[in-house]
């Protein structure tokens, strides 16, 4: 892909007679506002369902995942809870409660 990506640059780029980045827009990253509290959840839950949805793991818990911070209430010593999460309930075991239930639909993904 990155060879195709390159060539076909290259032959644009000298077909228009111009230079630089052909591709410029393809990864792009756009933040969205601390406020929006809903796609920070669902960020998050991307984050931490992806590698299943991927069938590279079994389960959300592996090395290198934070799920467990979130649905067990555990501490990793890095990993510092969104303020989403915060609003999903009145107490920190309701929040993890709240968070973990939204993983019942994606327990079983099917291996693509």
């Amino acid at each position: 892909m990155h060879w195709i990506n390159w060539y076909s640059a290259m032959s644009f780029n000298a077909l228009l007679n111009r230079k630089g980045h052909f591709w410029e827009q393809r990864y792009t990253c756009h933040g969205f506002p601390n406020s929006d509290k809903e796609r920070a959840l669902n960020t998050i839950r991307y984050i931490h369902a992806n590698p299943k949805a991927a069938g590279m793991k079994e389960g959300f818990f592996y090395d290198f995942s934070n799920y467990g911070t979130y649905e067990q209430l555990t501490t990793d010593g890095i990993t510092q809870w969104h303020p989403a999460f915060f609003e999903l309930g009145p107490s920190l075991s309701e929040c993890a409660d709240r968070y973990n239930s939204n993983y019942q639909d994606l327990i079983s993904f099917p291996n693509q």
